[in-house]
């Protein structure tokens, strides 16, 4: 018998489910707090030229706080033997590796990962097998450092196929990974309460600073308040509002984009009472 055999390559991208419970005040994830060329920026923009577009909120899609692929060694086995396929189902882990690229955050685990997207039709399923320090429960912070060699596996499940002639001497797919996480802090604010007092633009001007996040990023501001409802406005600065939501009690806002971080940092507000 002439073993042929698969090689198997995968190519990896990244989704997200972020799970946050900033209380009343905002829900928020990030993925750069400085944007590329900034000082340039800066520079560019004191001598009155602006070279970026208007920023528009409307085109801000979901920003990412890890990388993830498959790590510099591949999948193991990266050749599989035909006449082990013809037998059974034959499993193919693949190391991941992650990469965050947003350091304001703190995530200390993952409470799962799972893949999802159009598998090959040799691939019977796709699953996940965490390395102990990526798992919730923990003693180990490993998912804090800015290149992770190894959070776990993607087992590749190839589906039994008893006619040799029949296997391909290739098996190439697309997957999407979900990962699922507390953010513990953002910006070095972690969860937080505010507690609005309804003000008029003088108590404004002068108590503004009192209700910044995000390290004076934006400013939170009780434009309106009655019995159920009330009307809340994001500044960027004492004067500039980015935005204005109306929320019954109980009620989680829209995603609200912050400008100048290329859509990376939203936030949602949730009204307690």
């Amino acid at each position: 018998m002439i073993n042929n055999k698969i090689k198997i390559g995968i190519v990896f991208l990244i989704g997200i489910l972020f799970v946050s419970s900033f209380v009343s005040a905002y829900v928020s994830s990030s993925s750069q707090y400085t944007a590329p060329g900034a000082g340039s920026f800066g520079y560019l923009s004191s001598q009155g030229i602006n070279i970026a577009p208007k920023w528009d909120p409307s085109k801000c899609g979901a920003g990412q706080d890890f990388i993830i692929q498959v790590g510099p060694f591949g999948c193991d086995p990266a050749v599989v033997r035909s006449d082990l396929l013809e037998e059974q189902n034959t499993p193919v882990f693949c190391q991941l590796t992650a990469t965050k690229i947003n350091p304001l955050i703190k995530v200390e685990a993952i409470d799962s990962l799972s893949f999802s997207g159009k598998y090959p039709k040799e691939v019977s399923g796709v699953g996940f097998h965490p390395a102990r320090a990526a798992i919730k429960g923990s003693q180990k912070t490993l998912l804090n450092s800015p290149v992770l060699e190894n959070i776990g596996y993607a087992v590749i499940v190839l589906k039994k196929q008893q006619n040799e002639s029949a296997m391909p001497d290739w098996v190439e797919g697309q997957l999407t990974a979900k990962i699922k996480y507390d953010i513990k802090n953002a910006f070095g604010i972690g969860r937080a309460v505010y507690y609005l007092p309804e003000m008029n633009d003088g108590k404004w001007g002068l108590n503004y600073k009192q209700y910044g996040f995000w390290k004076q990023k934006g400013y939170i501001k009780a434009e309106g308040i009655d019995d159920n409802s009330a009307t809340i406005d994001i500044y960027q600065d004492e004067t500039k509002r980015i935005s204005s939501v109306n929320l019954k009690k109980g009620e989680t806002s829209r995603k609200i984009f912050i400008p100048g971080f290329y859509c990376m940092a939203s936030l949602q507000l949730k009204l307690d009472g």
